[in-house]
């Protein structure tokens, strides 16, 4: 007997970040009733599980599971740069289920040995390409921006997966050419700190944009990564190399994580804003800066990359991950 049989009635998931919450429910035949509510226009947590489902007129849930962009700290998180929280304690007393409550990379990495082929696209090195296995073995990396930086690791372990979530998005941004240096000085305006996501997120390509802007001594015609990206294309030579440049650090920072975790079984790019952007990321130069790792560039050489477009990766993550397909460590 599987263990969506042993549930008696739906689970409830759900993939939060701090522009979207998606829901849906879980079961053998994969997610269905999807909803997509905006994360600005919620006055808590528990007021939007309730919502959806009102919308989809379940009554009682079996279980939940909700995946939010932000650290887990015992049993409740809250969602970065919000004040919106979710403790399994008031989840499990309000809908009268059991609840848990996980990080939303941590359920992207708890999907990753379930993604499918056509769930991938492959970021290969231009001279012997090789491939990302899901189900392979070795550590996996995953990163991904969004409207922060998520980053987790996906480790083999005798009994399945072990998930490691992590918080590395918040971990200093070092330029490395002379442009990069002069974008940070203007970024260090701002903020004491400049975390890797102040420039690999949604936010952080428009950020790095109007700092491009500051260096260049020209006015910001663009505010969304939409504009930005549709500038690239069209010729905008400031959208063009801060497009350029987010590649790059998105590679820089992949290598590294790749590096840290001992990432043999590759490095996957989740997020909301990759998958968009895919069209104008150029493989050569994401892969060389990922390979530009001193001592250690022939490991990062052989070490596969792939992008995560798979839309329902965090939403069959969070079901895994309250089935127990995989474990956590911490």
């Amino acid at each position: 007997m599987s263990a969506e049989q042993i549930l008696e009635g739906p689970l409830v998931v759900a993939d939060i970040g701090a522009t979207n919450a998606r829901f849906a429910l879980a079961g053998p035949k994969g997610v269905t009733s999807q909803r997509v509510y905006s994360s600005q226009q919620v006055e808590g947590g528990l007021e939007l599980v309730a919502r959806y489902l009102a919308d989809v007129d379940v009554a009682r849930p079996a279980a939940l599971c909700i995946a939010l962009a932000g650290p887990v700290q015992g049993r409740r998180a809250s969602l970065t740069h919000t004040e919106i929280g979710f403790s399994e304690t008031e989840l499990q007393a309000r809908f009268e289920a059991p609840a848990r409550v996980i990080n939303d990379f941590a359920a992207v990495a708890s999907a990753v040995p379930v993604l499918e082929e056509s769930g991938l696209a492959d970021i290969s090195r231009e001279a012997d390409p090789v491939s990302l296995d899901p189900r392979g073995p070795g550590v996996k990396a995953i990163i991904g921006p969004g409207t922060g930086l998520g980053m987790a690791l996906l480790l083999p372990d005798p009994e399945g997966w072990l998930v490691m979530p992590s918080q590395g998005g918040h971990c200093d941004l070092a330029a490395t050419d002379a442009l990069e240096a002069e974008v940070l000085a203007i970024l260090r305006l701002e903020r004491a700190q400049v975390p890797w996501e102040a420039c690999l997120s949604g936010p952080g390509l428009v950020g790095l944009y109007q700092a491009v802007c500051g260096v260049w001594g020209c006015q910001p015609d663009f505010s969304t990564p939409e504009d930005i990206s549709a500038g690239a294309v069209s010729g905008d030579p400031v959208c063009h190399q801060t497009l350029e440049m987010f590649w790059g650090m998105l590679g820089c920072a992949a290598g590294n994580l790749a590096v840290m975790g001992c990432a043999r079984g590759g490095v996957l790019i989740g997020g909301g804003i990759v998958p968009k952007l895919l069209d104008q990321l150029d493989p050569g130069h994401f892969r060389r800066r990922f390979e530009q790792r001193g001592a250690l560039q022939g490991f990062a050489r052989d070490v596969p990359t792939a992008v995560i477009i798979d839309p329902d990766a965090g939403l069959k993550g969070a079901a895994r991950a309250f089935l127990g397909a995989v474990r956590f460590i911490a």
